[in-house]
């Protein structure tokens, strides 16, 4: 399966097609593969928190990708905030 990441919106909406693929259908399933709580899966997939470092190593590693492949900027929606864009690959400057 060839897939191009071409935005950083498209690395969570890309998990998706890897989960199907993978028959994981539930966030207690993705906790699980992660080692993380499910209330964290949920926020990062529906953009309230950023993928780690070590979950970008431990989707890079299941999925068979090249960790750059998950690690691309992404804006993170915030309650009551403007979205505020989700960098893994580059230090804040400032």
């Amino acid at each position: 399966m060839m897939i191009c990441i071409s935005s950083g919106r498209q690395v969570i909406s890309i998990l998706f097609v890897f989960f199907k693929a993978d028959n994981i259908r539930k966030a207690v399933d993705l906790a699980k593969l992660l080692q993380v709580s499910e209330g964290l899966v949920s926020d990062m997939l529906n953009y309230k928190k950023g993928l780690s470092k070590d979950t970008i190593r431990i989707l890079s590693e299941r999925f068979k990708l090249n960790q750059e492949a998950f690690n691309r900027p992404y804006a993170l929606k915030l309650p009551g905030k403007a979205s505020l864009l989700m960098d893994n690959a580059v230090p804040p400057v400032g």
